[in-house]
């Protein structure tokens, strides 16, 4: 949300490489006013609900966002 505010990009797909220890992400970004809109963009992302999970194909993220 900072950088779609400060520098106009979001992110549309991201990489992830294994390092020693974890893994490595990148994220590949569009200019924001390429890409059709489709509701409101988010504010912030609360600490409500935030919630990290191992499963049995990986990890996942929920997160609650405020628009």
């Amino acid at each position: 949300m900072y950088w779609l505010d400060t520098q106009g990009e979001v992110p549309v797909d991201v990489e992830l490489t294994p390092v020693a220890g974890g893994l490595r992400g990148g994220l590949h970004m569009a200019e924001a006013g390429a890409l059709a809109v489709t509701g409101a963009a988010p504010k912030a992302v609360t600490w409500h609900k935030l919630a990290f999970a191992r499963g049995p194909v990986g990890w996942t993220c929920s997160v609650t966002l405020d628009v």
